[in-house]
């Protein structure tokens, strides 16, 4: 079923296909112990038309606009017997499609489903083995076959290395998976340790912090000098103007559209200089640099149940039951979600009460007081 992401600022991807018929078991991933949710293709569709009809809600409204459908690789649907017709089905419908797979052998039959211009290609290589993907559908070779037959096809190709292990695959040969594809895009984040207590069985150590820190910066640093659209963990922390993946597919399968905190980081710091090292950032200074986006969703009746803003130990309710994008954008702002780009002042506020955030031309305070 269709479900809304809570990666508000993080992410384009807003509308997510949420099902699970992935049968490959990855060793790192852990979405082969969730529920396994084989809807019928009739009941998702039958769903969407339900939904479209309601008035209020962040999911019916992004269902209206027609915000593209991400189909997630942590539940790769192209593993589940009936893919085509559930592509297909996605697309009668009039959704763009954001698709992320490790494909399977029938990816050709994806091109002829997909229309390479609204609808983009997101495959994960994890590297030159099958090291922790003992039964992925395609081998190595034919992942990176693939990968190059969607780049010469005229589809827009983003290469996954993610997560980024580096027992698996060293910055060398990810260098060497770029010059091999010739991807419009790379994605590389480190891998997430699992929870022991939640999933004993996959916990697995990180990896040391600055074998991941060196092994990630290699790659920013290449992608930037072969000129390749990228999103690389840790740009928050050294951020730069150039090659912007998240900013990159806003613009060219979003229309622009999403809010994303990286755009406004970027925006604060080329406007330091020697004399000018703090910027502070107001809540109308927010709205101001999207305000676009905030009257694309102007119209939009949200319900407090549509996005969860609070966790399992700080839980946060919403004052209103229904309220506009604006109202929710404050208390977004105010439960500090721009955290990860920016910090804030603890006795500093607006006139309304509203939180200022800031930023340091040298990073992250945090940061600056380790060195």
């Amino acid at each position: 079923m269709l479900q809304t992401l809570q990666l508000f600022g993080e992410s384009c991807h807003l509308l997510e296909l949420s099902m699970n018929p992935c049968t490959q078991g990855c060793e790192y991933c852990y979405a082969k112990t969730w529920k396994r949710e084989d809807y019928p293709i009739e009941k998702v569709v039958n769903n969407i038309l339900h939904l479209e009809t309601r008035q209020e809600g962040l999911l019916p409204f992004l269902i209206r606009k027609r915000w593209p459908i991400t189909i997630s690789n942590r539940t790769d649907v192209m593993c589940a017997p009936d893919w085509r017709e559930r592509l297909s089905a996605i697309k009668k419908l009039g959704f763009p499609v954001c698709m992320e797979t490790k494909l399977n052998r029938d990816y050709k039959d994806l091109a002829r489903i997909l229309d390479p211009k609204t609808d983009p290609i997101y495959q994960t290589i994890t590297g030159f083995n099958n090291k922790y993907e003992e039964h992925n559908l395609l081998s190595p070779e034919e992942k990176i076959e693939a990968a190059k037959w969607f780049v010469e096809n005229g589809f827009h190709f983003t290469l996954a290395v993610n997560p980024f292990m580096p027992d698996k695959v060293t910055s060398e040969e990810i260098k060497k998976l770029i010059d091999t594809i010739k991807p419009h895009g790379l994605v590389m984040y480190d891998y997430h340790k699992t929870t022991k207590s939640v999933h004993k069985h996959l916990y697995r150590p990180e990896y040391p912090k600055d074998e991941m820190d060196t092994g990630r910066k290699a790659v920013s640093d290449y992608c930037r000098e072969k000129g390749i659209y990228h999103s690389i963990g840790g740009f928050e922390s050294r951020p730069y103007p150039e090659y912007n993946l998240n900013l990159r597919m806003n613009e060219k399968f979003f229309g622009g559209n999403a809010i994303i905190f990286q755009e406004l980081l970027i925006d604060v710091i080329s406007q330091f200089s020697p004399e000018f090292d703090v910027f502070d950032i107001t809540f109308d200074i927010f709205c101001d640099f999207y305000q676009k986006q905030i009257k694309y969703f102007d119209g939009c009746i949200m319900k407090d149940t549509d996005y969860s803003l609070g966790s399992i130990r700080h839980p946060f309710k919403f004052a209103r039951k229904r309220f506009d994008f604006t109202y929710f954008l404050k208390n977004l702002w105010n439960q500090k979600k721009l955290h990860f780009n920016f910090d804030w002042y603890s006795d500093k506020f607006d006139d309304e009460g509203n939180l200022i955030y800031f930023r340091h031309k040298d990073g992250f305070m945090k940061e600056i007081d380790k060195r």
